[in-house]
């Protein structure tokens, strides 16, 4: 879902995508002086009007850059901002991007990041499947107590069947299906600069290696598979 949009050239009409930037955690964090709090259900309207004008203003005006209709921030750690998103957005809707729980934390161990807070724990697999857990126990903490609205989509099934998994995704936020979205890679190509780490993969065609190898490394996740196994079989790879 990375390329649905970019500004100024959106793959989809009606879609502009944010980079990977943690504009939600810094607004939290200058809001609320560094102190954690996710969820406000007593947040009046004039502070959320003013919490959305300053998320808008952090995100470059968008939508109004491009003049789509509907924005998606995709920062992969804003599952840990979603009690906040929701009450800054009361409308809001998540898109839970999913991948094979060991595969998700090998192709971060095996990425070069920048070193920050979060970044630090893909040191060894131990640190990532430790993050991964916790992070997925307060999403689904949020997604349980909030009753977000949330649309799940894994990426195996896009490697399948594109069409097929992108277009309930599209319904789901209002989209609805357009031809161009299938030309994804032009517009990562077009787009010049993209940030993230796997710039180099936006721009080729959909592939099937990097599915399942985590098995070529089984016995380094055996000391931690009881972290991942629980979240195997929640979202349906078992």
């Amino acid at each position: 879902l990375r390329n649905l949009g970019l500004t100024g050239k959106l793959t989809h009409p009606d879609i502009d995508v944010l980079e990977e930037l943690p504009i939600v955690t810094d607004l939290r964090l200058s809001r609320n002086g560094g102190v954690p709090t996710y969820a406000n259900p007593d947040l009046s309207s004039v502070d959320r009007e003013t919490l959305q004008r300053a998320y808008l203003d952090r995100a470059g005006g968008s939508p109004a850059r491009t003049g789509a209709p509907i924005l998606i921030d995709k920062f992969p750690l804003n599952l840990v901002e979603a009690g906040f998103v929701a009450a800054v957005f009361p409308a809001a809707r998540f898109i839970l991007s999913l991948r094979h729980p060991n595969d998700c934390v090998l192709s971060c161990f095996m990425q070069s990041f920048e070193l920050n807070p979060a970044m630090a724990n893909f040191f060894n697999l131990g640190d990532a499947s430790r993050l991964y857990d916790r992070v997925m126990t307060l999403w689904s903490l949020f997604e349980r107590r909030l009753a977000l609205k949330v649309h799940r989509v894994r990426y195996e099934d896009v490697v399948a069947d594109m069409q097929g998994a992108v277009a309930p995704v599209l319904d789901f936020i209002g989209a609805g299906w357009h031809e161009n979205v299938e030309n994804y890679r032009q517009t990562a190509l077009n787009r010049g600069q993209i940030n993230t780490p796997s710039y180099n993969q936006v721009v080729k065609p959909l592939y099937r290696d990097a599915m399942d190898r985590w098995r070529n490394y089984e016995n380094r996740f055996t000391p931690y598979q009881h972290l991942l196994d629980p979240w195997i079989e929640r979202w349906g790879y078992t």
